[in-house]
């Protein structure tokens, strides 16, 4: 989700602690759109908010459609399994 207006914060796991402060042109949930994770922090609006969502079907659609992107994407999803796995 891309973040137009509003302020969010993501929580840990457990909802005590807060880890970061989200607002407008910020963006989270990229992880589950390149198959590395599901989601793993609640995300919760603090204030009104905006958002564009892009699904898993019309993400993976636009990489049908421009495969150029579809390379980069490979890159960025193994980059961020490898950082994982470090973690």
């Amino acid at each position: 989700m891309f973040i137009v207006e509003g302020i969010m914060k993501c929580y840990s796991i457990n909802e005590r602690q807060t880890i970061l402060k989200l607002q407008a042109g910020d963006f989270f949930g990229e992880k589950a759109l390149l198959g590395v994770t599901k989601r793993i922090y609640p995300i919760v609006a603090e204030t009104f908010c905006s958002v564009f969502s892009l699904s898993k079907a019309n993400f993976d659609a636009i990489l049908d459609k421009f495969p150029q992107i579809a390379v980069v994407v490979k890159d960025m999803r193994k980059l961020f399994q490898d950082i994982i796995n470090i973690i």
